[in-house]
């Protein structure tokens, strides 16, 4: 349904309208604008086409969108799944779902913190990312903040100021330990006034002072006023561009960047135990129904004391869900090896078959 008035569009169920000026542009259910539209505000909490380009002051999009053409908004925001084919230009640039802009994006701030794919430069004043980050192009920024939340590359990044972090967190019990998986940040060429880096491989890295942790892979390094090396990073070459004596390179452990917004969390997450990590998917079951049966004695035994019946009935469902988990990790392996067993005794049946098949074949032909 679709309701127009003179400064307005409204679309909740199903239904289309023209481009055109308005005040505002409501989308609660599946909707179309065809042609270029501006408004004071745009809001979309359904599915939305709009095919042309999109003017706003506010542009709130929770559901899912696409634009076929560029967008310009003093405040974009995106909390679903959306797409952009042309560029986006706005004050505030905050997208929090699965956004792919093809063109590029300009802004005074943007922060990121789910998926982002930009098929152009990204030019910003402060620019934030935690989550899965893609840019084809140029990153520019006076102060760029990346925590990895999964592997990302950009093709360079330039700014004053410049920290990428790896995800970092995990709980340790009785030698089991999660931790987060360490995700990598590719570049071809990184260069700013105050770098710190994590996690990043890159063939070139250019600044003032720069500081390499664990996980760097770094090819030339320029440094024109300090260079601290972690044990847990690899460069090939280093060199200084400064004026003067070359001062020491600081090689040493080095304190992690305190940034806000780190990635990580239970979807990318590793399983150790006694300090080795665990691959293997069956016992990556083991050790999470050993950790829910350790959660059901401690859970259900705090439970069991100030509220006995809510104790045991969580005690009863978190036991069910590990006695699964122990069965799928005991089970598949015993049915795997039972099919081979099988196939391995039935062997010289099938051969013997085969044979008297072939022979029976043979006698069938002869005249």
């Amino acid at each position: 349904m679709t309701a127009e008035s003179k400064n307005s569009v409204r679309i909740s169920g199903s239904g289309s309208a023209a481009g055109g000026v308005y005040e505002s542009v409501s989308i609660s259910g599946s909707g179309t604008i065809t042609g270029d539209v501006e408004a004071e505000e745009i809001k979309i909490s359904g599915a939305a086409t709009i095919r042309g380009r999109t003017r706003a002051q506010s542009f709130r999009a929770s559901g899912s969108f696409k634009v076929e053409g560029d967008l310009e908004a003093r405040e974009f925001e995106c909390s679903g799944s959306g797409k952009v084919a042309g560029s986006v230009k706005a004050d505030l640039f905050h997208s929090s779902g699965a956004l792919k802009v093809e063109g590029g994006v300009k802004t005074r701030e943007a922060r990121i913190s789910g998926t982002g794919k930009f098929g152009a430069d990204v030019e910003a004043e402060r620019f934030r990312s935690s989550g899965a980050l893609s840019i084809a192009g140029l990153l520019s920024a006076d102060s760029v903040e990346i925590a990895l939340g999964n592997d990302c590359q950009a093709r360079e990044i330039g700014g004053e100021q410049i920290t990428v972090a790896q995800a970092r967190g995990g709980l340790g019990f009785l030698g089991i330990h999660w931790s987060p998986r360490s995700w990598v940040f590719s570049a071809e060429s990184i260069e700013g006034d105050d770098i710190h880096l994590e996690g990043t491989h890159a063939r070139v890295v250019r600044g003032r002072k720069v500081r390499l942790g664990p996980g760097c892979r770094v090819e030339s390094v320029d440094y024109s006023e300090s260079l601290h090396i972690d044990p847990e990073a690899e460069i090939t070459q280093h060199a200084y561009t400064g004026e003067g004596t070359p001062p020491p390179v600081t090689r040493g452990p080095l304190a992690p960047p305190d940034i806000s917004g780190r990635g990580g969390g239970v979807t990318c997450c590793a399983v150790q135990l006694g300090g080795r990590e665990i691959h293997n998917p069956i016992a990556r079951l083991m050790v999470a129904a050993f950790g829910i049966l350790l959660a059901v004695v401690i859970v259900g035994a705090v439970l069991f004391i100030v509220l006995p019946a809510v104790g045991l009935l969580v005690s009863l469902v978190l036991g069910g869900v590990a006695v699964l988990l122990l069965v799928l990790a005991i089970g598949l392996p015993v049915i795997m090896l039972g099919a081979v067993a099988i196939k391995a005794l039935l062997l010289p049946y099938s051969l013997i078959s085969s044979r008297r098949r072939r022979r029976s074949r043979r006698i069938a032909r002869r005249p």
